[in-house]
């Protein structure tokens, strides 16, 4: 029987065998963890074997592992240095609590003792000796506080700690560290976990209110738990008032280190519980909650509009997370201002439950207001669920789609007959009325025959270049040539749908250019006519073969034309004839087919990758010189392409294994360079290649503003290619102010310690002074540089907003502090200061001083020294000059009384 009640006694320490010897499996014997846990294992198998009654003596190393494995640890921190001598008190403890060693271990409590006073203090231990019990998963340890020379009080106490719930006892330090994981995300060294909430008592010792509000706190700390919310307790009347509690019993909520005080009644759980979980409470500013399942079904439920992103931390679970959040953090604000509040989840089980099947994903969920629709009274209003589908890298695609989902008919002008607009214009001082005939948007021939409809339905994307050219005409004035030019191109569109002809059109110049400039997805056959006569000729069949794509080509939505009109082609970098060229809307460059024009099947099936997929334009010299061009000039081009600061070319070999890696790898980051607002097109031309130090393809050469930088790591290194291609200093040119987008303006705030920015706009009519300003800035450019101040421009109100600017244009001065500065405690990302220029932006010589003085504020003081420091500098320096003065000259005359004598002595 005796033997059973051994085994009985030793499960825990063979539970915590096991738990090691399993992460022992799961690790490699070879790595230091592993090393560890084999060390850990042994450790508590010489403990469990040895029949010593003495309390187990560890180092702080082998704490930190048992702190991270242990259910149930008990630690007694002391100074060995006060534990000499006869009578002596921390003598008496430690023999005391010997006592209860064992009776610790039958109750599964490992009770260990340690000398390493400097360890204690890092963990918030300052006053010793102390006794400290760990729980594992719990935010802080709880210390207790009463006589450790009673030993039955601290074995009742221990057990306590570990079979009931009870609310951690801390001290000031210990809150301070917990305080500082909150808004650091970090963990401390005692293992314990750090929670985004923490709900502080501020209570007294030995006091009757204190102890009642303590049990009833302690019956809601299991359900406080469940919603990631931990419950500490601290006797600390300093503190306490810091934190607003001049009256303990208090409870102060800390939601990412910012407190709020509970004003309720501190007896009433059902109003704590409700108190404590309430979205409105647990929010912050500027960062995304994350919350458990147990929160987002209480957020459901409290809140109308909430956007949810469903995420994991788990390493190799979602590469794209932090890039994710990092972009969403900044429309988090702005988010809330609509309205909407917008919350993480790292649960994939849920995320799959709201139809979310890979991480990260963007839910959408929408409730009407009471009352709306046909509820009959119920109190659960029917939520509607929304995934969204698009670039989560995009924040401002995403704040314009939620903010669509929450108000999808807040942009559409109401239909009004005209006795309502009679009525309208008796109410209101101002109206604006859209007037139009009926037939206005109809097609002369609606009322054809039911095949109509398959007309419909095959030339979607017709009707939606139809609609955009409509709706852009109905916003210009009818009466200028940009209005008639959209009307001639409705018409053409209108026709070539009608059309029952399987020929693909013809069109003039100027029509390509109508069509270039709305066109989401246009394909041109280039060629010249002089070529195309006679039997047998190549350019007919040409003609011929992609004559039967051209109806597919309109299934999927791209609009396939020909031109024959060569000077057209020449000037925008096509000369070698004939010549297929797919544009795309909004992108710089021109793809070029590369291939037997022929075999049709062959060129479809790369027309649908250019518009489904992320590829990379295929140019030419032409083109490439086009391009650079217009990157120095800051000119658009006759074939309607965006000109961008930044082009990225890679010179490659066509039919080239090594290039057609490198191609793949590159198209893995096209989307990431297009968030950056960096070009990349792929050119194979060996002599091109050889101008630019590519002498043996495939290379990567950077263009800014024409200037070129070429690449020299590893091209199958996508982080490393992301990372040269988007450093500031790779992008920097001189003599201009580089213009960068959002995402462009938060690398160069993470890499640039002193940075000016200004906020401009390009929209006609937005900003009348940004050219007059952006032409006196420039001549300090230079300057600036030397003073080591990094100078953008950023088009952006939403992004002005958000630093202060809200007319533009806008100077705003950001510094951080050098590494090491402020009490940053080894915090990674220092705090900037912010100024805005409050002076006239035409002033450059004004605003250069400016920045110098906002850059070095004590530059122009002369440091005071004594006179000791004066004959100390004297030695060191071959020149110095030293102002002198008696230390009355600023006072008033009147000030020279008889007492002031010793002081100028």
């Amino acid at each position: 029987d005796d033997d059973d009640d051994d085994d009985d006694d030793n499960d825990d320490d063979e539970d915590d065998e096991d738990a090691v010897d399993d992460k022992n499996q799961r690790q490699s014997s070879k790595g230091a963890s592993g090393k560890q846990d084999k060390r850990l294992a042994d450790w508590l198998r010489e403990s469990k074997q040895s029949k010593s009654a003495v309390i187990e003596l560890v180092s702080s190393d082998m704490l930190e592992l048992l702190l991270e494995n242990m259910n149930h640890l008990v630690v007694l921190f002391y100074d060995p240095s006060q534990c000499s001598g006869k009578n002596n008190k921390c003598k008496k403890i430690l023999a005391e609590l010997e006592n209860i060693d064992d009776d610790t271990d039958d109750h599964g409590i490992q009770f260990v003792k340690c000398e390493d006073v400097a360890y204690a203090k890092s963990i918030g231990i300052s006053s010793l000796p102390a006794l400290v019990y760990f729980k594992k998963h719990s935010s802080a340890p709880s210390l207790y506080v009463g006589d450790l020379e009673e030993e039955e009080r601290v074995l009742e106490w221990l057990v306590k700690q570990k079979n009931e719930d009870t609310i951690e006892n801390i001290n000031r330090e210990i809150l301070t560290n917990l305080i500082t994981k909150q808004k650091t995300g970090s963990a401390h060294k005692s293992g314990q976990k750090g929670r985004d909430y923490l709900a502080v008592l501020f209570y007294k010792h030995q006091n009757e209110q204190s102890d009642r509000v303590i049990e009833e706190l302690e019956s809601i700390d299991d359900d406080l738990h469940e919603y990631d919310i931990h419950l500490v307790k601290l006797a600390d009347d300093l503190i306490a008032k810091k934190y607003g509690v001049r009256h303990p019993p208090g409870l102060v909520l800390f939601r990412h280190g910012e407190p709020l005080k509970y004003t309720g009644d501190l007896m009433d759980e059902d109003d704590l519980l409700h108190w404590l979980t309430l979205p409105e409470n647990l929010e912050t500013k500027h960062s995304i909650e994350s919350v458990n399942e147990k929160m987002f079904h209480r957020f459901l439920k409290e809140t109308r509009h909430l956007a949810v992103l469903f995420y994991s931390e788990q390493q190799g679970q979602c590469k794209q997370c932090s890039r994710v959040m990092e972009e969403l953090e900044t429309i988090d604000d702005d988010l809330a201002e609509l309205g909407v509040r917008f919350i993480k989840v790292d649960s994939m089980s849920l995320a799959k439950k709201y139809g979310v099947h890979a991480l990260p994903g963007l839910v959408f969920i929408s409730k009407p207001e009471a009352g709306d629709g046909d509820s009959k009274g119920s109190s659960k209003q029917a939520a509607s669920v929304t995934i969204y589908a698009g670039d989560l890298k995009k924040g401002e695609d995403i704040l314009r789609w939620i903010s669509e989902q929450k108000s999808p008919h807040m942009n559409e002008i109401p239909e009004l007959s005209a006795k309502q607009v009679k009525e309208l214009i008796k109410q209101r001082q101002h109206i604006a009325v859209y007037v139009y005939e009926e037939n206005d948007d109809k097609d002369d021939d609606d009322n054809d025959d039911d095949d109509d409809d398959d007309d419909d339905d095959d030339n979607d994307d017709d009707e939606d270049d139809e609609d955009a050219v409509d709706d852009k005409n109905q916003r210009q004035s009818s009466k200028g040539a940009s209005g008639k030019q959209d009307k001639r191109l409705a018409d053409w569109l209108r026709e070539s749908k009608q059309s029952k002809s399987a020929v693909i059109e013809l069109v003039s110049s100027d029509m390509l250019e109508l069509l270039l400039e709305n066109m989401n997805h246009l394909v041109v056959l280039f060629y010249d006519p002089s070529q195309c006569s006679g039997k047998n000729n190549k350019c007919k069949k040409i003609l011929a073969e992609l004559e039967n794509i051209d109806d597919d080509t309109d299934d999927h939505g791209i609009q396939f034309v020909k031109c024959e009109d060569v000077a057209y082609a020449k000037s925008i970098g096509i000369s070698s004839l004939p010549a297929l060229v797919y544009f795309k809307k909004h992108s710089s460059a021109p793809s070029l087919y590369v291939g037997d024009l022929e075999e049709e099947e062959r060129v479809l099936e790369w027309l649908v990758k250019q518009k489904n997929e992320d590829t990379i334009e295929n140019i030419n010299r032409e083109i490439l010189t086009n391009l650079i061009t217009k990157q120095k000039t800051g000119s658009a081009h006759k074939s309607g392409q965006k000109g961008r600061d930044y082009l990225a070319v890679l010179f490659y070999k066509h039919q080239n294994e090594q290039s057609d890696r490198v191609i793949e790898e590159l198209e893995s980051i096209d989307d990431d360079l297009h968030e950056y607002d960096i070009h990349l097109v792929k050119l194979a031309d060996d002599l091109i290649a050889k101008k630019y130090g590519v002498r043996h393809p495939p290379g990567l050469v950077l263009f800014r503003h024409g200037e070129p930088l070429k690449y020299t790591g590893d091209l199958m290194d996508e982080d490393d290619l992301l990372h040269w291609l988007t450093l500031p200093e790779n992008l920097e040119t001189k003599h201009s102010i580089e213009s960068v987008n959002e995402k462009m303006f938060h690398r160069f705030l993470k890499e640039t310690r002193h940075l000016a920015v200004l906020f401009y706009s390009e929209q006609q009519g937005q900003c009348k002074q940004c050219s007059r300003v952006m032409e006196e800035l420039e001549t300090i450019d230079d300057d600036l540089a030397e003073l080591g101040v990094r100078f953008i421009k950023v088009d952006s109100m939403s992004l002005a907003k958000k630093y202060g600017v809200h007319a533009l244009p806008g100077l705003v001065f950001i510094s951080k502090p050098e590494a090491g500065d402020g009490d940053s405690k080894g915090s990674s990302k220092q705090a900037a200061s912010v100024t805005i220029y409050a002076g006239d932006l035409k002033k450059g010589e004004d605003i250069l001083r400016w920045i110098s003085e906002q850059k070095s504020p004590h530059m122009n003081e002369i440091p005071e020294l004594s006179a000791k420091q004066v004959k100390e500098l004297i030695k060191q320096r071959q020149h110095i000059a030293v102002y002198v003065y008696e230390e009355n000259d600023d006072k008033d005359d009147d000030d020279n009384d008889d007492d002031d004598d010793d002081d100028d002595d």
